[in-house]
Protein backbone atom coordinates (compact mmCIF):
# COMPACT_ATOMS: atom_id res chain seq x y z
CA UNK A 1 0.00 0.00 0.00
CA UNK A 2 1.24 3.31 -0.80
CA UNK A 3 1.99 5.50 2.27
CA UNK A 4 1.93 9.29 2.11
CA UNK A 5 5.27 10.11 1.36
CA UNK A 6 5.27 7.51 -1.37
CA UNK A 7 1.99 9.56 -2.61
CA UNK A 8 3.91 12.80 -2.12
CA UNK A 9 6.49 12.05 -4.36
CA UNK A 10 4.29 11.60 -6.85
CA UNK A 11 2.25 13.95 -6.89
CA UNK A 12 2.33 17.31 -9.39
CA UNK A 13 0.81 20.46 -8.47
CA UNK A 14 -0.44 22.09 -11.56
CA UNK A 15 -0.17 25.89 -11.68
CA UNK A 16 -2.11 27.21 -15.00
CA UNK A 17 -4.41 29.63 -16.33
CA UNK A 18 -8.14 29.24 -16.46
CA UNK A 19 -8.16 30.01 -20.52
CA UNK A 20 -9.80 28.42 -22.65
CA UNK A 21 -6.63 29.31 -25.24
CA UNK A 22 -4.79 27.20 -22.51
CA UNK A 23 -6.86 23.90 -22.69
CA UNK A 24 -4.47 21.99 -25.69
CA UNK A 25 -1.20 22.97 -23.08
CA UNK A 26 -3.39 22.01 -20.02
CA UNK A 27 -4.17 18.68 -21.89
CA UNK A 28 -0.78 17.75 -22.58
CA UNK A 29 0.68 18.63 -19.08
CA UNK A 30 -2.06 16.28 -17.67
CA UNK A 31 -2.18 13.46 -19.90
CA UNK A 32 1.92 13.48 -19.25
CA UNK A 33 2.23 13.88 -15.84
CA UNK A 34 -0.66 10.50 -16.19
CA UNK A 35 1.56 8.94 -18.85
CA UNK A 36 4.83 8.83 -16.70
CA UNK A 37 3.10 7.71 -13.25
CA UNK A 38 2.77 10.76 -11.60
CA UNK A 39 -0.55 12.10 -10.60
CA UNK A 40 -1.27 15.88 -11.51
CA UNK A 41 -3.62 17.87 -8.82
CA UNK A 42 -5.47 21.00 -9.46
CA UNK A 43 -7.28 23.14 -6.59
CA UNK A 44 -10.49 22.85 -9.66
CA UNK A 45 -10.79 18.99 -8.66
CA UNK A 46 -13.41 20.06 -5.65
CA UNK A 47 -15.11 23.33 -6.04
CA UNK A 48 -16.36 24.34 -2.61
CA UNK A 49 -18.51 26.93 -1.60
CA UNK A 50 -17.03 27.29 2.18
CA UNK A 51 -13.28 26.78 1.83
CA UNK A 52 -11.44 29.72 0.20
CA UNK A 53 -9.58 29.28 -2.95
CA UNK A 54 -6.37 30.41 -1.10
CA UNK A 55 -6.40 27.42 1.59
CA UNK A 56 -7.26 24.96 -1.41
CA UNK A 57 -3.75 26.03 -3.11
CA UNK A 58 -2.24 25.94 0.00
CA UNK A 59 -3.01 22.25 1.09
CA UNK A 60 -2.48 20.97 -2.81
CA UNK A 61 1.11 22.35 -2.66
CA UNK A 62 1.77 20.98 1.14
CA UNK A 63 0.80 17.50 -0.69
CA UNK A 64 3.06 17.57 -3.77
CA UNK A 65 6.86 17.30 -4.06
CA UNK A 66 6.44 18.50 -8.01
CA UNK A 67 4.68 21.19 -9.51
CA UNK A 68 4.32 22.69 -13.20
CA UNK A 69 3.92 26.34 -13.19
CA UNK A 70 2.36 27.88 -16.53
CA UNK A 71 2.92 31.86 -16.91
CA UNK A 72 2.34 32.72 -20.19
CA UNK A 73 -0.71 34.50 -19.21
CA UNK A 74 1.39 36.69 -16.51
CA UNK A 75 2.36 39.89 -16.77
CA UNK A 76 3.84 41.81 -19.55
CA UNK A 77 4.00 45.20 -20.66
CA UNK A 78 1.65 44.29 -23.60
CA UNK A 79 -1.06 43.08 -22.05
CA UNK A 80 -4.18 45.08 -20.31
CA UNK A 81 -5.12 43.09 -18.03
CA UNK A 82 -2.37 41.00 -16.75
CA UNK A 83 -2.70 37.29 -15.09
CA UNK A 84 -1.06 37.42 -11.57
CA UNK A 85 -2.64 34.05 -9.79
CA UNK A 86 0.35 32.11 -11.48
CA UNK A 87 3.16 33.86 -10.16
CA UNK A 88 1.64 34.38 -6.77
CA UNK A 89 1.53 30.39 -6.50
CA UNK A 90 4.98 29.80 -7.72
CA UNK A 91 5.99 32.35 -5.07
CA UNK A 92 3.84 29.76 -2.75
CA UNK A 93 5.28 27.04 -3.76
CA UNK A 94 8.68 28.43 -4.01
CA UNK A 95 8.29 29.58 -0.23
CA UNK A 96 7.18 26.11 1.00
CA UNK A 97 10.50 24.92 -0.61
CA UNK A 98 12.56 27.33 1.28
CA UNK A 99 10.68 27.56 4.38
CA UNK A 100 8.72 23.87 4.97
CA UNK A 101 10.97 21.66 6.86
CA UNK A 102 13.53 19.27 5.64
CA UNK A 103 10.28 16.97 3.23
CA UNK A 104 9.40 20.46 1.00
CA UNK A 105 13.27 21.21 0.33
CA UNK A 106 13.07 17.95 -1.87
CA UNK A 107 10.67 20.38 -4.06
CA UNK A 108 11.03 20.89 -7.48
CA UNK A 109 9.28 21.87 -10.37
CA UNK A 110 9.35 22.42 -14.57
CA UNK A 111 8.19 26.68 -14.82
CA UNK A 112 6.41 27.21 -18.60
CA UNK A 113 6.11 30.48 -20.25
CA UNK A 114 5.36 31.00 -24.01
CA UNK A 115 8.80 32.93 -24.30
CA UNK A 116 12.19 32.48 -21.89
CA UNK A 117 12.53 36.36 -22.07
CA UNK A 118 8.80 37.26 -21.70
CA UNK A 119 9.13 38.04 -18.18
CA UNK A 120 12.58 39.46 -17.27
CA UNK A 121 11.35 42.97 -16.88
CA UNK A 122 7.66 42.48 -15.00
CA UNK A 123 9.08 39.79 -13.03
CA UNK A 124 12.60 40.45 -12.11
CA UNK A 125 12.51 38.27 -8.87
CA UNK A 126 12.59 34.99 -11.30
CA UNK A 127 16.17 35.50 -12.00
CA UNK A 128 17.94 32.47 -12.27
CA UNK A 129 15.25 30.23 -12.57
CA UNK A 130 15.15 27.63 -15.40
CA UNK A 131 12.02 28.72 -17.60
CA UNK A 132 10.82 26.29 -20.06
CA UNK A 133 9.73 27.87 -23.49
CA UNK A 134 6.60 25.91 -24.73
CA UNK A 135 6.18 27.89 -27.66
CA UNK A 136 2.19 27.33 -26.78
CA UNK A 137 2.80 24.07 -28.25
CA UNK A 138 1.60 21.31 -26.31
CA UNK A 139 3.87 18.67 -27.46
CA UNK A 140 6.99 20.38 -26.38
CA UNK A 141 5.43 21.29 -23.34
CA UNK A 142 4.96 17.25 -23.45
CA UNK A 143 8.78 16.58 -23.71
CA UNK A 144 9.96 19.10 -21.23
CA UNK A 145 7.64 17.35 -18.73
CA UNK A 146 8.93 13.95 -19.50
CA UNK A 147 12.39 14.41 -19.25
CA UNK A 148 11.73 16.96 -16.06
CA UNK A 149 9.88 13.90 -14.44
CA UNK A 150 12.26 11.04 -15.55
CA UNK A 151 14.84 12.75 -13.10
CA UNK A 152 12.75 11.39 -9.97
CA UNK A 153 10.95 8.08 -11.33
CA UNK A 154 12.58 5.11 -10.35
CA UNK A 155 10.82 3.11 -12.33
CA UNK A 156 11.05 2.85 -16.55
CA UNK A 157 9.25 6.00 -18.65
CA UNK A 158 8.11 6.03 -21.71
CA UNK A 159 10.42 8.13 -24.49
CA UNK A 160 9.66 11.61 -25.68
CA UNK A 161 9.20 10.75 -28.46
CA UNK A 162 6.86 7.95 -28.22
CA UNK A 163 5.16 9.92 -25.72
CA UNK A 164 4.10 12.50 -28.20
CA UNK A 165 3.01 9.53 -30.67
CA UNK A 166 0.59 8.44 -28.07
CA UNK A 167 -0.77 12.18 -27.06
CA UNK A 168 -1.86 12.60 -31.01
CA UNK A 169 -3.68 9.39 -31.10
CA UNK A 170 -5.57 10.44 -28.29
CA UNK A 171 -6.71 13.71 -29.50
CA UNK A 172 -7.48 11.72 -32.23
CA UNK A 173 -10.52 9.85 -29.88
CA UNK A 174 -10.76 12.56 -27.53
CA UNK A 175 -14.08 13.59 -29.35
CA UNK A 176 -15.40 9.76 -29.24
CA UNK A 177 -14.15 9.66 -25.54
CA UNK A 178 -16.13 12.84 -24.34
CA UNK A 179 -19.17 11.10 -25.99
CA UNK A 180 -18.76 7.91 -24.74
CA UNK A 181 -18.64 8.98 -20.98
CA UNK A 182 -20.91 11.73 -21.89
CA UNK A 183 -18.84 14.92 -21.18
CA UNK A 184 -19.70 17.83 -23.03
CA UNK A 185 -16.42 18.63 -24.86
CA UNK A 186 -16.65 22.43 -25.44
CA UNK A 187 -17.61 22.62 -21.33
CA UNK A 188 -15.18 20.14 -19.88
CA UNK A 189 -13.75 20.63 -16.68
CA UNK A 190 -10.14 19.94 -14.66
CA UNK A 191 -11.78 16.41 -13.38
CA UNK A 192 -13.23 15.05 -16.26
CA UNK A 193 -9.60 15.94 -18.51
CA UNK A 194 -7.83 13.74 -16.00
CA UNK A 195 -10.39 11.36 -16.16
CA UNK A 196 -10.37 10.45 -20.01
CA UNK A 197 -6.60 10.60 -19.77
CA UNK A 198 -6.54 8.26 -16.97
CA UNK A 199 -9.12 5.99 -18.48
CA UNK A 200 -7.47 5.91 -22.03
CA UNK A 201 -3.88 5.82 -20.81
CA UNK A 202 -5.47 2.50 -18.66
CA UNK A 203 -6.65 0.95 -21.61
CA UNK A 204 -3.32 1.41 -23.91
CA UNK A 205 -1.62 -0.29 -20.91
CA UNK A 206 -3.52 -2.88 -20.77
CA UNK A 207 -3.23 -3.67 -24.47
CA UNK A 208 1.02 -2.67 -25.03
CA UNK A 209 4.03 -3.16 -22.59
CA UNK A 210 4.17 0.49 -21.60
CA UNK A 211 4.79 1.04 -17.76
CA UNK A 212 2.05 1.15 -15.77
Amino acid sequence: MENNMDKYKRQVFLNYPYDKEFFPILDAVIFSVICCGFIPRSCEEEISGTEPRIERILKLIASCQHGVHDLSASASHSQKNPRLNMPFELGIFYGAKRLGGETHRKKDAVVFDSDIYRLKSTLSDTAGLDFQPHNNEPLVAIVSIQRYLKKFADWDLIGPKALVSLYIDYQVQFPDLCDKFDFIQENIDYSERRSLAAFWLSRVCRESNLPK
